[in-house]
């Protein structure tokens, strides 16, 4: 059975005008992934959002509403649905999960797993 609290949170991205045409992609979890003219639904387990940004189409946000009602109900109503409706980076259920794309990751820290490579005299 599918472990809805570990599963890994997943970012969709709604495009399209009409209905019919819009499509859903995945997309990577970046401030940077995030528009203001899309629909987009954080998967994130147990919790689904809806993400609908300022300037998205009526029909991105209905084929979202379609598509968080599928999730929940393959999942027999256990996740829980929020909707957003304004800039989705002021809410800290959002931000906790999604990164920067432009930020590097450290490197680790020197230690016994680090090999050296310069003899000193």
């Amino acid at each position: 059975m599918l472990n809805l609290q570990s599963t890994k949170p997943r970012l969709y991205q709604f495009v399209g005008t009409t209905y019919a045409n819009t499509v859903v992609k995945e997309v990577g979890l970046y401030r940077q992934s995030l528009n203001k003219e899309d629909v987009f639904v954080l998967d994130k387990g147990l919790q689904i959002i809806q993400i609908n940004t300022p300037d998205c189409d009526k029909d991105e946000k209905v084929k979202a509403m379609h598509f968080c009602l599928k999730l929940k109900s393959e999942r027999n109503g256990r996740p829980k649905t929020t909707t957003i409706d304004d800039n989705p980076l002021n809410d800290d259920e959002v931000t906790s999960v999604l990164g920067d794309k432009n930020k590097k990751d450290k490197a680790p820290p020197p230690g016994p797993h680090t090999k050296k490579t310069y003899q000193g005299e």
